[in-house]
């Protein structure tokens, strides 16, 4: 499971080293560690599936040194190579294999305190994406695969075109009775044209739009993430905090699903070991 590691002492543990080897290898090896921008320099937090990824480019990209002095590991290249086919196609696999959205089963168990790792999920999701699509050629990105129903490009006009549904059913636990049912015939993408548009144009709309979306959350009093629902399809109540899991959720199937359709399958190799 995904974890917010808010410390250095948290990061250094994840990987079993001392805080000033981690340290060192954010300023020389591009460990993926953040801050909010509002908060000092000593305040940190990093996803442990980026540490993962990070580690896991050590095994497949460079070999496994020992550093005489410290008796390091070699570090691997900067972030963002987590999107090296080596690493990535384990985890993804067959694109035949992900289960389709409408067929997921959701508990809505998330605990209200996660608000702030699903704020950064949220937030992170407009950067995967053009990462996910940076340096395809248009012929990749417009044309639909053989066995689905849209282009990689649609994929991510799709994702685009949800924001607003998201955003009516915050506003919806504020002050509502009933969530705002979805478009199960995704009509809006369809309709779209999104394979005419730019792309540049796509994702800076999904980012407009997701911070807008986390914008508003911000604003929200803590009691508020505790307020439920009925899902209009899944029948079931979510809270507030639940849809934004199901947002996050959402958002990680679509790129999942980008990957597969973007970059065939690669051979693994297990490297050596760390």
């Amino acid at each position: 499971m995904d974890q917010i590691l808010s410390s250095w002492k948290e990061i250094a543990a994840f990987f079993g080293r001392g805080v000033r080897t981690v340290q060192r290898w954010e300023k020389d090896k591009g460990l993926p560690v953040f801050r909010p921008s509002s908060a000092a320099q000593n305040i940190v937090f990093a996803r442990s599936s980026e540490l993962a990824f990070w580690m896991e480019s050590a095994r497949t990209e460079a070999p496994a040194q020992a550093n005489s002095a410290a008796g390091e590991v070699s570090a691997p290249p900067p972030f963002p190579a987590i999107f090296s086919p080596a690493i990535m196609e384990p985890v993804c696999g067959d694109p035949m294999s992900q289960v389709p959205w409408f067929e997921r089963q959701f508990g809505f168990t998330t605990p209200v305190e996660q608000f702030p790792n699903l704020r950064v999920r949220l937030l992170g999701a407009p950067a995967r994406l053009e990462e996910l699509l940076r340096g395809l050629s248009s012929a990749i990105l417009t044309t639909p695969p053989a066995s689905g129903k849209w282009s990689p490009q649609e994929e991510a006009g799709h994702l685009l075109d949800m924001e607003p549904l998201w955003l009516a059913r915050v506003d919806d636990f504020l002050s509502g009775d009933t969530l705002t049912p979805a478009d199960l015939t995704n009509r809006r993408t369809f309709d779209a044209s999104h394979n005419t548009r730019d792309l540049g144009t796509i994702v800076a709309g999904f980012r407009s739009a997701r911070l807008a979306l986390t914008s508003r959350l911000a604003a929200l009093p803590p009691e508020s993430f505790s307020r439920s629902l009925l899902h209009p399809r899944l029948r079931q109540p979510m809270r507030l905090v639940d849809h934004l899991y199901f947002i996050a959720e959402h958002d990680d199937h679509h790129l999942a699903h980008l990957w597969t359709l973007t970059r065939p399958p690669q051979p693994v190799s297990p490297g050596p070991q760390l």
